[in-house]
């Protein structure tokens, strides 16, 4: 069987990107362990990732779009020496770039909508992505080959717009190997970790209204946060909301920091209020084994709980603090069971071999 290559396009490779880079590292990984080659084409400068070409093109006008002339050039002379092109994400030119390159070469396009086509994510600035859907976006996605996370994902997806579900798919996020290694030192107090970026979507003033919840009722802990300040107003909330919690802030940590916060650990809680089509976050966790509070607009959150491997949750802050709470006295199997289903459906190898046959068939 010959080598498969697949090309990959997004806007921009930058740090502010979050999920859509850190699941393009993780599919590039998953499929060159499976024995694929790819290359990756953005515009602008940005980070390097592993196992893939990445290509680099000039940004054009207008910039908010992301627009590139020569990306746009280049993909139409080169879309053809490829097996299966790939976009992540909405709303940007490289997307509508790659889809005419794709059609032209008479290749598979497959789209990553990334929780952009969800509802409750159509729903902010509705007026600009109605106009920018009926000016071709709809086309596109109608021609596309979806490639979503978790069924729920697709469910919602495919309900709200109508959606032919023979083109909606379903591949998770990829877990790297190096979570999976992470050894257990838990701390007392035990550790409670929130993971989760200052913005008023993921929860945090409702996690910190849920710690102070617990030390009201005697629960002993240490909490630390880690992520970035995207709100400035939020985060000075949160922060004066978190007097009595006892919250140590740490603001933006490399990797190896998030796996020593892991190792130390008794809990990490995910408590997003707006609705996110996987929940990276959770499934890390899982992979160190550490047990998940977790809430269910996660869409990762329902399919664990039907399997009995997280605590999930509604965003209010009882409701967190109970899930936390549990949590904390799970049995050690639970979080054993938890890392065992993240190594059979999250890691480089099960991602890797799920997607090249998905890839492959459609060749």
């Amino acid at each position: 069987m010959t080598e498969m290559r697949v090309l990959h396009v997004l806007a921009r490779l930058t740090r502010d990107q979050g999920g859509l880079l850190s699941t393009l590292q993780g599919y590039c990984s998953a499929l060159a362990r499976s024995g694929a080659r790819c290359t990756v084409a953005a515009v602008g400068e940005g980070e390097y990732l592993e196992r893939a070409e990445v290509l680099h093109f000039a940004p054009g006008t207008p910039r908010r779009m992301a627009a590139s002339p020569g990306l746009k050039t280049w993909l139409l002379e080169n879309a053809a020496r490829f097996d299966v092109v790939m976009a992540h994400g909405l709303w940007l030119s490289p997307t509508r770039y790659a889809f005419a390159a794709a059609k032209a070469a008479h290749k598979p396009f497959f789209l990553r909508p990334a929780g952009m086509l969800d509802p409750d994510a159509l729903a902010h600035h509705p007026l600009r992505k109605t106009v920018r859907w009926w000016l071709g976006e709809r086309g596109m996605v109608r021609r596309a080959q979806l490639l979503f996370s978790t069924q729920e994902d697709s469910e919602r997806c495919a309900q709200h717009l109508r959606l032919d579900r023979e083109r909606c798919h379903v591949v998770p996020n990829c877990v790297g190997e190096s979570w999976f290694g992470i050894a257990r030192m838990p701390q007392n107090p035990p550790l409670i970790l929130c993971l989760n970026r200052l913005h008023p979507r993921k929860g945090v003033r409702e996690w910190v209204q849920a710690l102070t919840l617990l030390r009201h009722k005697g629960v002993k802990f240490q909490a630390v946060h880690a992520g970035a300040e995207e709100d400035a107003q939020y985060a000075a909330e949160c922060r004066a909301a978190s007097t009595s919690a006892g919250v140590r802030w740490e603001g933006v940590v490399s990797a190896p920091r998030v796996q020593e916060h892991l190792a130390q650990a008794a809990v990490v809680a995910h408590p997003t209020v707006g609705f996110e089509n996987f929940g990276m976050v959770i499934a890390e966790a899982m992979a160190a084994g550490v047990p998940v509070a977790a809430s269910r607009r996660a869409l990762l959150t329902p399919q664990l709980e039907r399997e009995g491997l997280v605590e999930a949750c509604d965003p209010t802050a009882p409701e967190i603090a109970t899930a936390i709470e549990h949590a904390l006295h799970a049995a050690p199997d639970r979080a054993r069971r938890a890392r065992q289903y993240a190594q059979t459906h999250f890691s480089e190898g099960a991602v890797g071999a799920q997607l090249t046959r998905l890839l492959a068939a459609h060749a």
